[in-house]
């Protein structure tokens, strides 16, 4: 049996001898093969990313960017971007995380993919907060929330940057939102519980 490891360098070979055959004249041949390797490429980093294996994350993402942009796949190389940029915060890289949010946000906006809009959107704000910058994270998951007023990731964000600038009405009404979406989220019961409200 292979290990993960090997699938790994398996694919990111299969992967790159793909995209020198698309260059080619015979293109339009492998371009279906091409487009169904994003799913594993993206399964593949997302485990790699959980195991703390962030170069592997990396190579792999690097991969399925390459195809995006060789494909003219917009959607796909947004999403390389917001992958992008949660390795980069898991390694403290927020600088260039936040530039590859930034960028993946642009291009979800422009393709009207307002659900990678806003799961990117709550992205930047969670790592603005880490970087303590909480009104600017404030202002992204308000952004995302104008999109999308039952996200429940961005309430509980904005619940945790109100409560972090001591705007704890706010922070309340927040939080029991995410509640309200999601009864069973013990994030939200966490906030309200530091909150006082929820004993």
């Amino acid at each position: 049996m292979s290990t993960l490891k090997d699938e790994l360098a398996g694919v990111i070979t299969r992967t790159q001898d793909l995209l020198e055959q698309y260059r080619t004249a015979s293109g339009s041949e492998v371009e279906g093969t091409l487009r169904d390797t994003v799913p594993t490429l993206t399964d593949l980093a997302t485990q790699c990313y959980q195991r703390q294996w962030y170069q592997d994350a990396i190579t792999l993402l690097q991969s399925l960017l390459e195809l995006g942009r060789e494909l003219g796949e917009k959607r796909v190389e947004a999403l390389a971007l917001s992958l992008f940029g949660t390795v980069q915060k898991a390694k403290g890289q927020f600088g260039e995380a936040l530039k590859n949010f930034q960028l993946a946000v642009r291009i979800y906006r422009g393709e009207n993919d307002t659900r990678g809009e806003v799961t990117t959107l709550c992205k930047m704000g969670e790592l603005l907060i880490a970087q303590l910058r909480y009104q600017e994270a404030l202002e992204n998951f308000g952004r995302a929330l104008q999109i999308n007023p039952t996200h429940v990731a961005s309430h509980l964000g904005r619940g945790t940057a109100l409560e972090l600038l001591h705007r704890e009405e706010e922070a309340i009404q927040s939080f029991r939102r995410a509640l309200q979406l999601d009864p069973e989220n013990q994030q939200a019961r966490q906030g309200l519980k530091a909150l006082g409200v929820l004993s």
